[in-house]
């Protein structure tokens, strides 16, 4: 065997050391290297390399952006919606990147049913509902009323940690936000007396007591956005949006190892900007005025109901005295229009059934492949049958012929 390479190395013109040879080669690599990406076509190779690694090279592929797959999948849209809003397919077919199932796997948002996101977090029952009665004092028929709902729906909600039917998150969080602007401005006591108020920060420490941890999600992200803008000046809301998704697109990939110690602070955001995407322009304005990004973020978290800067970092105190339960009980009662409730849960029914209605419902896939219309499927069965029967009876006239011929 020795000979045989020996006599291979000779044959090709190879030194014996070849080990030598390659560490050799590999230094004149590594300077040419060094030297071809210190020019300007190097630093294009560079940036090129660069876009693949992080993802960007990607999003210029493909056709539909990932922010308005995000926005309608985390405000209550189905795949079924969401393809039929952005004419695209919604399970996962031989374009795989073009899909909505698949696209919402990479965001983190397959959860197999439909769902609504609220401060950056999937609305479950145990975490919204429940928690919300529970803290204004209500049971929960008294409840199902204040929201304005049947009060077989929600009547016998579980409180486990189970994601809550669009149509009840759309009419809880406009009666929850509408609560929540009615005391922020109006903080009387039950009985109006001037002696008693509650306070602003209070009422919000009471209904989001994690708020601090959105907060703390939001400074992250926006300091890297504020570098973005800072880079590129054409940036609109759009832009900022998918950038963000980029990032909580990353961000799952990497959840999906085991790791520990992180907080998913670009899912949250992604999840959290359906809710202030109107208010997310002004935001941009200032940061490229170079305000501070703390203070943008908690502008924009109390944009939702109107409330200070301020008293949004008053809320976010851990000794921040909460409202009682019976004083929030009877502010409600007081400041809060039950048949308006009512009307906008209405409201909101009827746009949900109309959206639902323009969506076609697909058939139910048959072994060989789609199911055929009702029509089409009866006829295939009735020629079915009789090219079964064809032989029968063709086998029985010939019997009676016979029959008759021998007769004869």
């Amino acid at each position: 065997m020795a000979i045989l390479g020996r006599s291979i190395l000779q044959s090709a013109n190879l030194p014996n050391d070849v080990p030598k040879m390659a560490d050799t080669e590999a230094r004149k690599q590594s300077v040419a290297l060094k030297t071809f990406y210190g020019t300007a076509d190097g630093n294009r190779v560079r940036e090129s390399i660069r876009g693949k690694l992080t993802g960007k090279a990607i999003l210029e592929r493909r056709k539909t952006k990932s922010w308005p797959i995000v926005r309608l999948l985390t405000s209550g849209s189905t795949t079924a919606e969401t393809a039929h809003e952005l004419k695209m397919t919604e399970r996962k077919s031989r374009s795989a990147g073009s899909t909505v199932q698949y696209r919402a796997t990479l965001q983190g948002l397959a959860l197999g049913k439909p769902f609504i996101c609220d401060q950056g977090e999937v609305l479950t029952y145990g975490s919204s509902l429940t928690f919300a009665r529970k803290i204004c004092g209500f049971h929960r028929r008294a409840f199902v009323e204040s929201l304005g709902l049947p009060a077989w729906l929600i009547l016998h909600a579980p409180a486990a940690p189970q994601l809550v039917d669009p149509y009840i998150a759309r009419t809880f969080l406009t009666w929850r936000n509408e609560v929540i602007r009615a005391l922020l401005h109006k903080t009387r006591g039950a009985g109006g007396a001037r002696s008693k108020f509650v306070r602003a920060d209070a009422v919000l420490k009471t209904f989001f007591p994690r708020l601090a941890e959105l907060n703390t999600a939001l400074l992250a992200t926006f300091q890297a956005i504020k570098t973005e803008l800072a880079a590129h000046a054409e940036w609109e809301a759009e832009e900022v949006c998918e950038f963000v998704c980029l990032g909580g697109e990353r961000e799952h990939e990497s959840f999906e190892k085991p790791q520990s110690g992180k907080q998913q602070t670009w899912r949250r955001t992604e999840r959290f900007l359906w809710q202030v995407e109107p208010s997310l322009p002004r935001a941009i304005e200032r940061l490229r005025a170079g305000n501070n990004v703390g203070t943008v973020v908690r502008q924009l978290i109390g944009s939702q109901w109107d409330a200070s800067e301020q008293t949004v970092q008053n809320a976010m105190k851990p000794n921040r005295e909460t409202v009682s339960s019976e004083d929030l009980h009877s502010l409600i009662l007081e400041y809060v229009d039950a048949a308006a409730m009512k009307d906008q849960a209405d409201a909101l029914r009827h746009e949900l059934e109309k959206t639902r209605a323009l969506v076609p419902k697909p058939r139910a896939p048959t072994r060989f492949g789609p199911a055929p219309k009702p029509e089409k499927r009866k006829d295939y069965r009735i020629r079915t049958r009789l090219a079964e029967l064809r032989p029968i009876f063709r086998e029985a006239l010939e019997k009676k012929e016979n029959a008759y011929h021998e007769r004869a």
